[in-house]
């Protein structure tokens, strides 16, 4: 995780329940530039998911426990998987 960038720069932080059983997932848009950066820096925002998963710790949800962030359109592209072996007589 971490290691993904998203063509939209749409990403969904995979957030530990508060009582560490199981996850919820939330959705957000990594801006361009950082919107609460001093006029005097460089806010630019590179389109990774580890800076994805900073805005979200710094900027969105101070208090989430994150695993990391997950590109969404990674994400959406869940594939069913069917067992490799049918079992005989079935």
């Amino acid at each position: 995780m971490n290691k993904s960038v998203s063509t939209s720069r749409r990403y969904v932080a995979m957030c530990s329940k508060t009582n560490f059983e199981g996850y919820r997932f939330k959705a957000f848009t990594l801006p361009e530039r950082d919107p609460w950066a001093h006029p005097s820096q460089d806010a630019t925002l590179d389109n990774t998911s580890s800076v994805a998963s900073w805005f979200f710790l710094n900027r969105l949800d101070s208090v989430a426990c994150i695993e990391g962030c997950i590109t969404e359109e990674d994400f959406k592209n869940v594939v069913e998987m069917k067992p490799l072996f049918a079992e005989k007589g079935r």
